[in-house]
């Protein structure tokens, strides 16, 4: 992974070219190009993981939900550092991530994992583009997924003049993603939880993810890239309020059991050290989503509350 960063860092793209499907705008093409790569899951590996992200399932033996990224990470960074990838891998900015479960995979597992670019969609700040990654179980003939995990990065640019007509254009941003997520959902949070973050979370992190982006390392680093202290993982934040929601609410069980879907929105950075809150909230009845939660991650910031991330799990 090192050695994948490094490649980020002096990785710089040609020049941005036209859509194919429509020669008026300049929407960036991603390449077509996958990777693939079977790993069998290491049992230590992921018991570190299961303990620094506080995962204690009903069922011991599944892996986190979030895993599978964990995995795919050396995947994703490789596809971001061949021509022609349109962004310079160093500064996108991962905003959310939808993570859809099929059947959670055991601990010992052997994965096919398959990764691939999805997507292109207009952001007011520039493209959010999708890398997909597919899970296969191959103790499972189906070629149905185990897990199909997507996240959504953002690349800063600016649009000038063809803003609006950019906006119109197709697709549109998933709506879980554009309008909020937790809008319907009860007022009173049914679950609270103190989360804490350490200054060495990043580093502990790292560690074990093999995600050694500066900006979660230390202050010194992070302050090449505009922050002035490192801040948590995104993955790592969404991770640890996974595992309490799960493990917390009557129906996790019920939802462990059955498909399911993972999503989250990652809202403000987390600047290391930092004590938050946790809320999770039961979903209105008359939700289209199925059985489940919505949580939110707080902090409160001179005398004012802020949002550090905001997701749902529901049945599908």
């Amino acid at each position: 992974m090192l050695k994948l960063y490094a490649n980020a860092v002096f990785y710089k793209p040609k020049a941005t070219q036209k859509s194919e499907h429509n020669a008026q705008t300049s929407v960036p093409i991603l390449p077509s190009t996958n990777i693939t790569k079977t790993v069998t899951v290491s049992a230590e590996h992921c018991q570190k993981y299961n303990r620094l992200c506080e995962w204690q399932p009903k069922i011991a033996s599944l892996i986190h939900p979030n895993y599978i990224q964990t995995l795919s990470m050396p995947l994703q960074l490789s596809l971001m550092v061949e021509q022609p990838f349109p962004f310079k891998p160093i500064g996108v900015v991962h905003i959310a991530n939808e993570i859809e479960v099929n059947q959670l995979p055991e601990q010992a597992s052997t994965l096919r994992l398959l990764c691939y670019f999805g997507k292109v969609y207009f952001h007011k700040r520039g493209w959010l583009f999708e890398v997909i990654t597919h899970a296969f179980d191959t103790s499972n003939a189906s070629n149905t997924p185990a897990v199909v995990a997507t996240s959504y990065y953002l690349a800063r640019a600016k649009h000038g003049a063809d803003t609006e007509h950019l906006a119109a254009c197709e697709p549109q941003l998933p709506a879980w993603i554009s309008n909020d997520i937790n809008e319907n959902q009860t007022k009173t949070a049914v679950g609270k939880k103190t989360l804490k973050f350490d200054s060495n979370i990043g580093r502990k992190y790292a560690k074990i993810s093999g995600d050694y982006n500066p900006i979660h390392l230390f202050a010194s680093t992070a302050k090449f890239f505009g922050f002035n202290k490192a801040i948590a993982h995104g993955m790592y934040s969404k991770a640890r309020a996974a595992s309490y929601t799960l493990s917390s609410i009557e129906t996790s069980t019920n939802i462990l059991s059955k498909p399911f879907v993972l999503r989250c929105s990652f809202v403000h950075a987390i600047f290391l050290p930092a004590n938050t809150q946790l809320n999770v909230f039961n979903v209105k009845q008359n939700s289209e989503a199925g059985q489940g939660v919505n949580f939110s991650l707080v902090s409160i910031h001179k005398g004012e509350q802020k949002q550090h991330l905001s997701g749902s799990i529901h049945t599908i």
